[in-house]
């Protein structure tokens, strides 16, 4: 049996040093879509610290198996071909860690999402359900300036999907979906 939770919003976000050298400000800003912006004002070619939002208050079934991780941020720019990504992680255990996703592409200049991993992409990462519900899992986005701009996060939400374990003729077969 498959499952998939979310979209679900983060309830902690703070700016983290751990890369670039700009602060995120009001980094809470970024838990719901309400067009109240975590921001970073990047000189030229300067890089943003890490957007990190965690505590996504999941409740995957503790027998299942985690498949994939979809990652959707609602970002913008205030300058055309102003801020690309420059690294997109997830953060396992509080960590940053993981195949960084970011693209190449610019942000545009009004709110547009985009989304990263997919329902069967685990970031390189081993994924446990404990993994994925506890409060020190999530993402940890930053981004850097082509021109100087200012980078602008509205939301962010995460997706889970897993495969469960299912009951068949009295044995416990997992994998079936």
């Amino acid at each position: 049996r498959m499952g998939t939770l979310g979209p679900n919003l983060p309830l902690t976000l703070v700016s983290d040093s751990t890369l670039g050298t700009v602060p995120i400000t009001n980094a809470v800003n970024a838990a719901l879509s309400d067009n109240v912006y975590a921001t970073a004002i990047l000189a030229l070619s300067a890089v943003s610290n890490y957007l990190k939002a965690s505590n996504f208050q999941f409740a995957i079934p503790l027998n299942a198996t985690v498949a994939g991780v979809t990652v959707s941020v609602e970002r913008k720019s205030d300058t055309i071909s102003g801020t690309v990504d420059s690294s997109v992680r997830l953060v396992k255990a509080g960590v940053i860690s993981g195949n960084d996703k970011a693209s190449g592409s610019t942000w545009p200049t009004s709110d547009g999402t985009v989304s990263y991993g997919s329902a069967t992409d685990l970031w390189g990462l081993t994924l446990t359900p404990a993994d994925i519900n506890a409060s020190t899992f999530g993402v940890a986005i930053n981004a850097s300036a082509t021109l100087a701009s200012t980078m602008s996060i509205d939301a962010i939400t995460i997706t889970i999907d897993y495969t469960g374990i299912n009951r068949i003729n009295g044995y416990w077969m997992q994998g079936f979906s």
